[in-house]
């Protein structure tokens, strides 16, 4: 079974490359644990989704080769985009559904895909690896989510999918949110200028997916559409609840909703790294990890 992770970001808002970044106390990434913890799951190889200017730093930090269990592999995502015969240039990448794009290419059968600097827990890879296991059509996708009180960060804003569901835990819609933030005992996503309540039993996505390759042709047709209208944008973005969205309307896909029992942490700003480092040690010492992942 493949992972692909999204390493991408260039980290405006932590300051840096927190993909990179060490929490646990040997200097492990939040990846690190995903990855153990999908090997666990029966994962065997890891792809991960980079910019060009990170690929040497990137494979540097990861020398340990995750103790050799697992085939790894990375692709590029691109901020220079061809249209019409023309190169668009601009520094910020074009979205998580154009990250997935990137793949493409590397990937012909069901996978799992991820964020790098969020950590979903590992009964989130052992519910996806089960739903791989028997997923009988190319439009059958399933989500892990996640209470939205139980994923934000007191030092900002943060972006989730606001998740509807049916009786039968299937996705009836996902929109992305990207201004979401605590106010007091108070849940809001503010966009342009419009306050919105949510509550904190919220189902959100933290982009911890399970496709088949039928959702490359889905997002390039949707990529196709967004560079048509974005093509002079240095900020827009195509999401991949974007593309979703569209797809739950018209009918042509089915996404199962898996709520997960495993807390969720992650990364957006430099000041969650305290949070982040201090729950690692708190699952080292319930026997969760071992001290040292890869020895």
């Amino acid at each position: 079974m493949k992972l692909l992770i999204m390493a991408a970001g260039i980290g405006s808002r932590y300051g840096g490359l927190k993909q990179i970044d060490g929490f646990g106390p040997n200097g492990e990434t939040i990846m690190d644990y995903s990855i153990y913890d999908a090997i666990k799951s029966g994962f065997d190889e890891v792809i991960f989704i980079l910019q060009d200017n990170m690929v040497e730093d990137f494979y540097k930090k990861f020398d340990h080769a995750f103790g050799g269990q697992l085939k790894v592999s990375h692709v590029v995502q691109r901020t220079d985009i061809e249209y019409n015969g023309s190169l668009i240039l601009r520094k910020k990448p074009w979205g998580t559904a154009h990250a997935i794009l990137s793949a493409r290419n590397v990937i012909d059968t069901p996978f799992v895909v991820i964020n790098a600097d969020d950590f979903y827990g590992p009964k989130a890879f052992k519910q996806m690896a089960n739903f791989l296991s028997e997923v009988n059509s190319e439009d059958q996708f399933a989500l892990v989510g996640y209470r939205l009180g139980n994923t934000l960060t007191a030092s900002g804003h943060v972006a989730r999918g606001i998740c509807e569901s049916d009786g039968s835990n299937y996705l009836v819609s996902i929109k992305e949110k990207t201004r979401i933030f605590k106010d007091g005992d108070r849940i809001y996503n503010l966009e342009n200028d419009v306050k919105e309540y949510l509550t904190t039993e919220t189902l959100v996505s933290m982009n911890c997916w399970a496709f088949t390759p039928s959702i490359f042709n889905h997002i390039q047709n949707s990529f196709n559409d967004f560079i048509a209208r974005n093509r002079q944008s240095e900020n827009a973005e195509l999401f991949i609840p974007n593309v979703l969205n569209g797809l739950l309307d018209t009918g042509a896909i089915r996404i199962k909703v898996i709520e997960s029992i495993d807390p969720w942490f992650g990364v957006t700003y430099r000041g969650d790294k305290e949070k982040a480092t201090s729950k690692i040690d708190q699952l080292i010492k319930e026997g969760i990890y071992p001290a040292s992942l890869w020895d």
